[in-house]
């Protein structure tokens, strides 16, 4: 990674360049959790012309502007150019492109650094110039327009930033080496780019600068950091012994503590973090890493309340992101102790520098493209973390508000957490365990189980972690029923399954009601399985239908059993198995009532993915409509281990919709125990599996596959066609992840649909069906006759045989159907729609009309409105049968419409604009 900045949600955002050739942005929120990251290309016009190739793009630092979006900055080149060419980008709070520019010259031009200013200005540092004529550049960029307003150039040979601040004063500092890199600088301007004073040396380099709010400069860099009197002169310099090793990155605190970020590398490399007073006396330091681990810091960002983040790489090139308070602790890391003093050390300046004002040359434009990618969390400080609350959630059968013995937990209850905007889920006992690695104050609050239950205890705890308060217990959240309900919720799952043999099979019931009923499941089978057998066994067979008992199933207790099937052969390949399961409740008179009902539908295809994703209800059509009154949407995530060893932890990494209420997750069954599960303020579902000992499948092929199922409501009231997309990665050990299909639900609310299709009478019997979606929207049709339907008239149009009152049906692709007004049509005669015949409707027209031709149009033919003058008004190229018109500026008045192919003409028709 090569750049970052803390977000206003005290997040972080991340760039790099990921293959040499894409750029990268990862976003994490406050915990570290990754909320999106996603890989961008460009395609743009460069200095010697267009270009319609991608780039090779680097993303070499980035910007939060406030909680609008970002700014990039980096450099890119194609087919043509000259070299690199700089490139400034700005992307809203998603990651999806606004606006790009690139203003390259001669020879590898760069924009390197950017840095805040205002909402709407940011600071830029680069380089611009030929190979020998580059020059360090600092400049301001408004984000909106993305016009350069001011800045300053070095007038010096080969110089190339290195480092620049927008100072606490409200002027700006640029440092960078001069002489292919044998010298370096320092340069102090005002807010208007007049310089203060700059600042040279030969035997240090200035890699990291900080301008304070008393005009002084604070410089680091190699082993070496000094502060700068507001007069350019110097005021200490200190050397820190660290060893094979540099620092950098630094930042400030309020109270002018200076803090230093950087490695060494002994046998092993390290990161450390050190903490000098004002007058650079080192007051406190910090280790990260340990013998084995390559740990290297590169970047510090400084949150509010004076938390810290330092980003870097562990081991080759895995994100290394590290939480800390202001001194740095990470509380019981195995770390040992790490002491580091500093010398004084003397630099002297070189001379005086010239400073120029660099061109404000155009942009040219550059558009991006961007990839939604997983990337893993990075786990770092093995063993216990500093601060952590623990508590139940339970059951208070005696209702006095504490947990006693023998009162039962409630399995994968929600809790909320803020600050963080997180949810954590207890343990399949109702046991939490809450970590930090941030010292704050936090509220934590239950997620209700819902209407039928009420707290015997406290909402919600508030917990104050301090150096001296690290530890707090019994957080308990006790519930009693407030009404007598009986829920039960079956659930059946397949493991992926190739034709012919056993495959494993998980049935489920979950009891979320506020009684502890008895009952009985039945699953009757398809024809094309028949059952092999299941452990304990099923109480009764009758028929292609097998039956088991459960007896008192407690509060959010699950019952499962697992079944061996033998599935159909090749001879069914394409034929769909459909099972159903029925979970029965005993009333407490022996009178059983079927109370929930789970069906399996699989298609047979003889081959499978052994990693993928299902939803249910999966929705009719392509897009997977479903109504919009639909309550639950249930998630089956399936995994196998196809490798060539045990997998001892396999992790799923869910990023589930905001259309979505995520404190309603319900976990339905699993394969193996689940030993976490959280999900961040960005919507990330973890799922954990620690110590799952996973065979691979050449080994033991039924055991290999696990599986987790869930359900989570949706919000309710979400507009029609909101489209709600799924899909997972999966982690087996430390390995790539396994990235599932993507499974696609629509709510569809018909209602919402708006669509008032219409028939166009265009005499003779010729009836056409047209909506102003027509351009947008794929429909089938149905003709009618004095309500009778007229087999196999299905198309738009429809030529009447009989006199009567006709009309049409329209049915989108998802599912709402339209009934148009009837239209009287008085046979005497019967016409064919003769060639180049053109209507229009509606004519006049306002806002918009649709075009109907007789026959269908090609790309060899093209529309023209021409106006009363003679003038070509607008040129349309058409497809089809049907063209909308949309008015767009149109004035008012007769237009003559021309169908043109090649240059010769087939039809006209007049239309008027009112």
């Amino acid at each position: 990674m090569s750049g970052c900045d803390a977000t206003e949600d005290d997040g972080l955002i991340l760039s790099g360049t990921v293959d040499d050739s894409l750029g990268l942005l990862l976003r994490l929120d406050v915990e570290g959790n990754t909320l999106w990251t996603r890989t961008y290309s460009a395609i743009g016009t460069n200095d010697v012309g267009t270009f319609g190739s991608s780039w090779i793009i680097e993303f070499l630092d980035v910007a939060a502007i406030g909680d609008s979006g970002y700014v990039v900055v980096g450099s890119g080149d194609a087919q043509g150019s000259q070299g690199r060419q700089n490139i400034i980008m700005r992307l809203d709070s998603s990651g999806d492109h606004l606006w790009g520019g690139s203003r390259g010259t001669i020879y590898y031009d760069v924009f390197a650094y950017v840095d805040p200013i205002d909402a709407v200005t940011v600071l830029v540092g680069g380089r611009t110039g030929g190979l020998s004529t580059s020059r360090a550049t600092l400049e301001r960029f408004n984000i909106t327009t993305g016009l350069q307003i001011g800045g300053l150039a070095g007038h010096w040979g080969y110089s190339q930033p290195l480092a620049i601040d927008r100072a606490d004063d409200g002027g700006y500092v640029l440092a960078g080496t001069l002489d292919f890199g044998f010298s370096s600088f320092v340069v102090k301007s005002d807010a208007s780019f007049d310089t203060l004073w700059t600042i040279d040396w030969d035997n240090f380099s200035a890699r990291t600068i900080v301008g304070l709010a008393d005009g002084s400069v604070i410089a680091a860099g190699d082993t070496v950091v000094m502060r700068i009197l507001p007069n350019g002169q110097m005021d200490w310099s200190k050397q820190l012994h660290v060893g094979d090793g540099a620092i950098t990155d630094m930042d400030v605190l309020p109270d002018g503590t200076i803090l230093l970020a950087g490695w060494s590398d002994p046998a092993d490399s390290y990161s450390w973090l050190v903490r000098l007073d004002q007058a650079g006396a080192v007051v406190g330091t910090q280790r990260y890493g340990d013998t084995g681990v390559m740990y290297r810091v590169s970047q510090l960002e400084l949150l509010s309340g004076n938390h810290l983040r330092l980003i870097g790489t562990a081991g080759v090139d895995s994100v290394l992101v590290i939480a800390t308070e202001s001194s740095g602790a990470l509380g019981t890391c195995s770390y040992p102790a790490l002491i580091y003093s500093l010398n004084s050390f003397t630099l002297l300046p070189a001379g005086v520098l010239s400073v120029t004002t660099p061109v404000a040359e155009p942009l040219y434009q550059v558009a991006t493209t961007g990839l939604t990618a997983y990337t893993p969390n990075t786990i770092v400080c093995a063993g216990d973390v500093p601060w952590s609350a623990s508590g139940t959630v339970f059951a208070d059968a005696d209702l006095d508000g504490s947990l006693d013995a023998g009162e039962s937990g409630f399995p994968f209850g929600a809790i909320s957490v803020s600050p963080g905007n997180g949810l954590f889920f207890t343990n399949g006992q109702g046991l939490f365990d809450f970590h930090t690695m941030v010292m704050d104050t936090y509220t934590l609050s239950h997620v209700g189980p819902g209407p039928w239950w009420q707290l015997t205890t406290a909402p919600s705890y508030t917990v104050q972690f301090t150096i001296n308060d690290s530890t707090f217990t019994d957080l308990d959240f006790g519930y009693t029923p407030a009404i007598d309900t009986t829920s039960l919720v079956g659930s059946i799952t397949t493991s992926a399954f190739s034709c012919s043999g056993a495959s494993q099979t998980h049935i489920g019931v979950l009891n979320q009601g506020t009684t502890t009923p008895q009952g009985v499941v039945s699953l009757a089978l398809d024809t094309l399985v028949s059952f092999l057998g299941s452990n304990p066994p099923p109480d009764s067979i009758i028929g292609g239908s097998v039956y088991w008992s459960f007896d008192s199933l407690g509060w959010y207790q699950l019952w499962q059993q697992v079944l061996s099937l033998n599935m159909p052969g090749f001879l069914n390949l394409g034929d769909t198995i459909r099972s159903t399961l029925v979970v029965w409740a005993d009333d407490g008179n022996g009178t059983l009532a079927a109370v929930d009902t789970a069906l399996w539908e699989e298609v047979i295809t003889c081959a499978y993915d052994p990693n993928d994703k299902l939803v249910t209800p999966k929705g009719s059509g392509p897009y997977g409509a479903i109504p919009f009154d639909t309550e639950w949407l249930t998630y089956t995530i399936r995994f196998q281990n196809t490798g060539n060893d045990t997998a001892t932890t396999v992790v799923i990494e869910d990023l589930l919709s905001n259309d979505l209420d995520h404190g309603s997750l319900q976990v339905l069954g699993y394969s193996h125990p689940i030993s976490g599960l959280n999900i961040g303020s960005g919507g990330l579902a973890t799922f954990r599996f620690d110590n799952i000992q996973l065979p691979d499948s050449n080994v033991n092929e039924p055991a290999s596959h696990g599986f987790v199922k869930f359900r989570v409501r949706m919000h309710p009231g979400l507009p029609h066609l909101t489209e709600i997309t799924n899909n997972v990665g999966i982690y087996f050990d430390l390995n790539p992840p396994a990235i599932t299909n993507t499974v696609l639900n629509t709510i569809v609310d018909c209602a919402q649909a708006q669509l008032d299709p219409q028939i166009y009478d265009q005499g003779s019997g010729w009836l056409f069906a047209y909506t102003f979606f027509m351009d947008t929207m794929v429909y089938t049709y149905q003709w009618f006759v004095d309500g009778t339907e007229i087999s196999g008239a299905n198309t738009a149009d429809h030529v009447a045989t009989v006199t009567g009152e006709y009309t049409v049906q329209l049915v989108d692709a998802y599912g709402c159907n339209f009934l148009s007004d009837p239209v009287q049509v008085i046979i005497t005669s019967i016409d064919t729609p003769g060639a180049g015949q053109v209507t229009i409707a509606p004519n006049p027209m306002y806002d918009q009309a649709v075009v109907i031709f007789s026959e269908t149009l090609t790309t060899h033919h093209r529309i023209e409105l021409v106006d009363v003058s003679g003038r070509v008004a607008r040129s349309l190229k058409p497809s089809g049968r049907t063209l909308t018109i949309q008015r767009e500026g149109l004035g008012a008045g007769a237009y003559l419409l021309r169908v043109m192919h090649a240059e010769a003409l087939i039809a006209t028709q007049r239309i008027v604009l009112r």
